[in-house]
């Protein structure tokens, strides 16, 4: 897994990506991920769900469903038993919107800038139990910015964390 998120980083530095740009239904790549990580939230007792608009944009499928599986598989290893992880998608004038909410641990406000960095864990001993790398959020900038996006995150230790994604 280290090594094909390595590569993957290293094919988008490179230009050499080959994303594909096709009509993509981000409501159902939402129901895909969803779908697939239900087990992963009622093992850790985290009730998932997501609602939002029937929106089409040009993308890569693949990739924006890596990007929506990072986003809630995180939300859900670093939240509390019985929290929440809210998905929700729509749009506005110019951009299709997608909010990943979780009840978590939430992150400290000085490591806020960073967790985009590739390997940058919050909680390094926690990050090495859940077996994480710390690409996942790095390669979550990587597929947003090559989709021509941009993605932010806000935090609340105690409270939760969300993370915006516009396309």
């Amino acid at each position: 897994s280290l090594i094909d998120s390595l590569l993957l980083l290293a094919r988008f530095d490179s230009g050499q990506s080959n994303l594909q740009q096709h009509p993509v239904n981000l409501d159902r790549v939402a129901a895909e991920a969803v779908e697939m990580l239900q087990p992963l939230a009622e093992e850790k007792a985290v009730k998932l769900s997501w609602q939002g608009d029937a929106i089409t944009i040009d993308g890569d499928q693949d990739r924006l469903f890596q990007l929506l599986t990072n986003l809630l598989t995180n939300s859900i290893r670093y939240n509390k038993p019985n929290g929440r992880v809210d998905l929700m998608m729509t749009t506005d004038d110019y951009s299709a919107i997608i909010r990943v909410t979780d009840t978590g641990v939430g992150i400290p406000a000085e490591d806020l800038p960073k967790i985009f960095d590739r390997f940058y864990r919050v909680d390094k001993a926690r990050s090495q139990a859940e077996g994480g790398s710390g690409l996942g959020l790095a390669i979550c900038q990587t597929i947003v910015e090559a989709h021509r996006g941009t993605i932010t995150a806000t935090s609340e230790l105690g409270i939760g964390t969300t993370v915006e994604v516009r396309l």
